[in-house]
């Protein structure tokens, strides 16, 4: 299936090693900021889960599947993994695919 005209939704889940937590947080952040600024995704957050320090997910909204295969090839992107590389206590899992059409919960 071409999924190169719907919006794209990436959700990673990543647990790093606490001795590396300080400088994940300071990467990630220059990550997110330059990504934010630059290619202009959807949305692109990673949040700490609170009750397990040093588990991050990664949420991401793209325009297209080309969008961000671009973005895994932009220089901020590469260095950031490069670095995040062995930092890890597990197997990073990343879920890709095309975001469903969703409804805001009434209160």
């Amino acid at each position: 299936m071409d999924h190169g005209s719907k919006s794209i939704q990436l959700v990673g889940r990543i647990a790093i090693d606490l001795e590396h937590r300080n400088e994940f947080l300071d990467r990630t952040t220059e990550l997110c900021n330059l990504t934010n600024s630059i290619e202009r995704p959807l949305l692109f957050q990673c949040c700490e889960d609170i009750s397990a320090p040093g588990h991050f997910l990664f949420y991401e909204i793209w325009s297209t599947q080309e969008v961000l295969e671009a973005h895994f090839l932009t220089e901020h992107f590469l260095a950031w993994n490069r670095w995040v590389t062995g930092k890890t206590v597990s197997e990073p899992e990343i879920r890709i695919g095309p975001m469903e059409v969703t409804t805001l919960l009434a209160s």
